[in-house]
């Protein structure tokens, strides 16, 4: 019994070390778990943490990207490109994106590269953003440089040198469309005002409606109104005359009354006056003396139609009175007043489709027009001491302007448009063109030729934005007077003026362009160009350029440019003074003339202000006396001869000629308007 005891307790205590290993291999079990996971937790977060800051870094490459995306789509929408003549899908470089950080875990400091050909992102790892431009072209139309295109740009942002990439994509549309500068507007109704600097459109011309009254005016000692029917809109059948004047108009349903003369036998020394809706004279008017004619409503008349032109033409001094109001008036055919006649035109548009002729040969009477379109199909003249005075905005004279050979006067007010064909002043014409002064900016005036071949003219054309001359500009052997004020002044001809004595031919404008040969010859009186305030910004001849025995002043000009041959003549002494900043000679031959022993000439150039001196550039060696070629600076108010080369820097610079920019003529320039229509935008 004794030895069992013993056995049972030393079994109890060796049951525990099982237990005790169990145990602790649990506990390590659990242990090791537990690193584990917070092993992977660590991990995942560290990973988290860099991914979310590699995402943060490509979207701020990307945002900070689709900021220069959108300048470089604004400036490109306010910038006319050249049409793509090819596809480019791999795309240009325009920009490159720089990174910076001032620690780890500070945020990224942007900063854009311009210059893309200075750094690579292969060997600079601080470029983290690469733009690229890349287009595909659609639709092309007209000449490469100038015509319609659309084409399909794309602008792309690139992550580079960064732990995540994330891509951005903008396309868009850019499409270039083609206008003038400028158009016009104008109906039957209208004014046929232009709007901008183009030129406007001529008004329609309006159709007769039916008539709905037929009538005849007969002389039977008794002037009478008859018409076919009954009395209708309160017109009595026959109208009488009232001490010596017959007066036709509707008492009631004026708007409908459309009145047709299909007799006109009407007595000498009396009074007509006939309004209705519509009148339309369908024989020629009679020839009779001393008539007083009272056509139309200003206010009410819709239409005066003259379907045999209308002339007054008895002869002799037969002082006939032409008032004509309506809102349209259409001569079909001549327009002819003679002797001690007075015309009196109020409407919005005038017809014309003949000869205007105005001899009333008194300048005592001012002839009137006062419309806002007139369009005369072919020439206008004036006889001596004739006036006329037109107010109208738009003038379209299809033919020519002449005159008689004493004082007649043509006056224009208010001009905003004005063109005409060949103008032949004959002695002491006077011509006035004012443009209006709210519309300074836009005016024109544009002629085929103008031609002064006598004495006296006086010629001023002022505030007008444009004066384009087509052909030629002669003045010859007389003391005319002519005088343009306009920001532009072109002659698409020649210039030629002889034998200038106590007139003076002078053009205030800050653009100045003959484009034919210019010859000055025997000019006593001033020959001027340019402006006093110093605002002339080109003076430029084109063809070559001649001057004999002349005095010329061009002033104020930043820029003189004679870019054929120069040759001031040998038979006679003549002064030339060249005020300007910059005077090129582009000319193949410089001839000065200066140095002869007989009748030298004197050429002057100063800078625009004594504190500049002028540039003198020229493209050949000069002669009489010889300068080598090249550019010369140091003139203020100085003789040529008095300019020593040897003392003046002067060296071969052909790159120094710049050529002037000048505006285009009015409606004569295509602008190329681009647009942009914005397309998807994507990250990938």
């Amino acid at each position: 019994m004794g030895i069992k005891k013993l056995n049972l307790k030393m079994n109890q205590r060796g049951s525990a070390l099982p237990f005790v290993i169990i145990l602790g291999l649990v506990l390590l079990v659990l242990v090791a778990s537990l690193a584990t996971v917070a092993t992977g937790t660590i991990t995942f977060t560290q990973e988290s943490v860099e991914s979310r800051q590699a995402y943060l870094d490509a979207k701020t490459v990307t945002e900070y990207g689709k900021v220069l995306i959108d300048n470089k789509i604004a400036a490109m929408q306010s910038t006319t490109l050249e049409n793509k003549t090819s596809d480019n899908s791999n795309g240009d470089v325009i920009f490159y994106i720089k990174g910076v950080r001032s620690n780890p875990l500070a945020p990224l400091t942007l900063t854009q590269i311009v210059t893309p050909s200075t750094s690579d992102p292969t060997t600079d790892k601080l470029i983290i953003g690469i733009g690229k431009l890349s287009w595909k072209q659609t639709v092309v139309t007209g000449d490469e440089k100038n015509g319609i295109a659309t084409t399909t740009y794309t602008i792309s942002v690139e992550s580079t040198n960064l732990v995540r990439k994330l891509d951005y994509r903008q396309t868009f549309d850019y499409l270039l469309t083609t206008s003038t500068t400028g158009t016009g507007t104008g109906t039957g109704t209208g004014t046929g005002t232009g709007t901008g600097t183009g030129t406007p459109s001529q008004p329609t011309q309006p159709s007769v409606a039916s008539s709905t009254v037929t009538a005849q005016i007969t002389n039977n000692n008794n002037l009478n109104f008859k018409y076919n029917g009954n009395s209708v809109y309160g017109i009595p059948n026959p109208v009488v005359e009232s001490g010596n004047t017959l007066s036709v108009r509707p008492n009631t349903q004026f708007d409908q009354c459309n009145i047709k003369l299909t007799g006109f036998d009407f007595n000498g020394s009396k009074t007509l006056n006939i309004a209705a809706n519509q009148i339309v004279v369908s024989t020629a008017m009679p020839s009779v003396w001393n008539p007083i004619y009272n056509f139309g409503d200003r206010f009410q008349t819709q239409l005066l139609y003259f379907a045999k032109g209308y002339t007054t033409d008895a002869g002799g001094n037969h002082n006939s009175s032409n008032t004509l109001k309506a809102k349209n008036i259409v001569i079909i055919g001549d327009l002819n007043l003679m002797d001690n006649s007075i015309l009196d035109i109020d409407c919005d548009n005038l017809w014309i489709t003949g000869n205007v002729t105005l001899a009333t040969k008194n300048n005592t009477i001012t002839n009137k027009i006062k419309a806002k379109n007139i369009i005369i199909g072919k020439n206008l003249y004036l006889d001596h001491y004739t006036k006329l005075t037109i107010d109208c905005p738009n003038v379209w004279l299809n033919g020519n302007l002449s005159s008689g050979t004493t004082k007649p006067e043509l006056t224009l007010n208010n001009v905003k448009y004005f063109k005409a064909g060949t103008m032949n002043l004959n002695d002491k014409m006077n011509l006035t063109i004012n443009g209006d002064p709210t519309s300074s900016a836009t005016n024109q005036v544009e002629v085929g030729s103008l031609d002064t071949t006598s004495t006296g003219q006086q010629i001023s054309v002022t505030n007008v934005y444009s004066f384009n001359c087509l052909g030629s500009i002669t003045q010859s052997w007389s003391s005319a007077t002519i005088s343009i004020q306009a920001t532009m002044v072109t002659i698409g001809g020649d210039l030629t003026l002889t034998g200038i004595n106590g007139g003076d031919f002078k053009v205030l404008t800050q653009y100045f362009t003959c484009k034919g040969t210019t010859h000055l010859q025997q000019i006593n009186g001033p020959f001027y160009i340019g402006d006093a305030a110093h605002q002339t910004s080109a003076i430029k001849f084109e063809g070559n350029y001649e001057q004999i025995k002349s005095t010329v002043i061009m002033y104020g000009a930043k820029n003189i440019v004679f870019n054929g041959d120069f040759k001031l003549g040998d038979n006679g002494p003549g002064v030339t003074t060249l005020i300007s900043d910059n005077i090129y000679f582009q000319s193949n031959i410089i001839n000065m003339q200066c140095n002869q022993w007989y009748h030298p000439n004197t050429v002057i150039c100063q800078g625009i202000t004594n504190a500049v001196a002028a540039n003198v550039l020229l493209k050949t060696q000069t002669i009489n006396p010889t300068f080598p070629a090249g550019k010369y600076t140091g003139y203020t108010n100085s003789d040529w001869t008095d300019i020593d080369p040897a003392t003046n820097k002067y060296t071969l610079q052909p790159n120094d000629f710049k050529e002037i920019a000048f505006p285009d003529q009015p409606g004569s320039k295509t602008t190329i308007t681009p647009s942009v229509n914005r397309g998807p935008f994507s990250y990938y």
